[in-house]
């Protein structure tokens, strides 16, 4: 994997073109030793997580938005005080963690959701004529 920075390679001195293709190399190398630790140290790794997680409470969950969705925590509380703490559909206040919703096919974020609101759109995504169906069942 070739490394990100800012200094186009044509215009690193020698000195940085090394540092770079030895970083490479040993980043490589560390990521193997660290599978293979982690691999024959399952206790103490998920124990090592945990402290981590106790220690830092929210990074977690900080880093997941940021992965999966590109949101900063900044955005996140920006919906969540747009929306008033409740949920976007339902209006209801958030009893528990609210769910991201998000466009599978752009990933783009539109609001945020209760766990309930989260299961009901996405059955409709997945299948178009299932309100259809519920609302022949109710009448």
């Amino acid at each position: 994997m070739p490394s990100k920075s800012r200094i186009p390679e044509d215009q690193r001195s020698p000195a940085l073109r090394a540092y770079y293709r030895d970083h490479d190399v040993n980043r490589e190398a560390n990521r193997i030793r660290t599978q293979l630790w982690r691999s024959r140290h399952p206790g103490r790794c998920a124990e090592l997580s945990r402290l981590f997680r106790q220690k830092n409470p929210g990074k977690q969950f900080e880093y997941d938005i940021r992965c999966r969705y590109n949101l900063s925590l900044e955005k996140y509380q920006e919906f969540l005080q747009k929306q008033d703490y409740r949920c976007a559909l339902c209006r209801e206040e958030f009893k528990r963690w609210p769910c991201i919703d998000h466009d599978h096919g752009t990933n783009e974020i539109r609001g945020l959701l209760c766990i309930t609101c989260n299961h009901a759109i996405a059955k409709i995504e997945r299948d178009p004529q299932w309100l259809e169906r519920v609302k022949e069942y109710l009448e």
